[in-house]
């Protein structure tokens, strides 16, 4: 987690004492598109292993990916619709006598969310040409799980709300096409605190 807030606090230092290297030097608008497509992937906490008592042991991360389609209603102000997937393994605690188990279960999860975010450098230099991106943002997801155990055919779900805000930074390789990174704090599921987001971004 500090490495990341070392990464964004030299970023911010460089946008900030060095304009030449934000605006874009040719012609072309590169943050000029309303319309945006993120594929992302982030680790994430995606195996809990529980004890008997419903205490967690300790937590195994998964990787997961997505795909967020984002609209600009009002200037520098993006609202964005998520979507992403998780294909991690449960251990559910099975009791045996005087001994406990665990069972591997074979699970799924899918996310479901909204995100809004806010571009602040095209108000800061007051153009569009702008090379690289920074944003707050805030997101809430509704995370749907479903398992089966494999051998005691034992079935599960459950859901959880998500809630997470933080700063994301961009770097945009020609108008259409940007690299993106975002840090985030909040309330994951599956016991998380703090995630990382990269991915590629399509501007439509």
């Amino acid at each position: 987690m500090q490495s990341n807030l070392r990464i964004a606090i030299i970023f911010l230092l460089i946008i900030v004492y060095s304009p030449n290297l934000v605006v874009a030097q040719d012609s072309v608008p590169v943050n000029n598109q309303r319309l945006s497509l993120k594929v992302f992937g982030a680790l994430v906490n995606g195996t809990p292993y529980m004890s008997s008592d419903n205490q967690l042991l300790f937590v195994k991360q998964r990787p997961k990916v997505g795909i967020s389609i984002s609209y600009q209603f009002l200037k520098n102000l993006n609202t964005a619709m998520n979507v992403a997937y998780l294909n991690p393994y449960r251990a559910i605690p099975l009791r045996d006598g005087t001994s406990t188990q665990l069972l591997s279960a074979k699970s799924s999860v899918w996310y479901y969310g909204i995100s809004f975010s806010y571009d602040v450098l095209p108000v800061i230099f007051n153009t569009n040409r702008i090379r690289f991106d920074v944003y707050p943002i805030l997101s809430t997801n509704y995370v749907h799980e479903k398992w089966m155990a494999l051998d005691s055919r034992i079935r599960g779900s459950s859901t959880f709300w998500e809630y997470n805000g933080g700063i994301g930074l961009g770097y945009n390789l020609n108008n259409h096409i940007g690299l993106f990174t975002e840090s985030l704090w909040g309330k994951f599921y599956n016991y998380d605190k703090f995630q990382v987001k990269a991915g590629l971004r399509l501007k439509l």
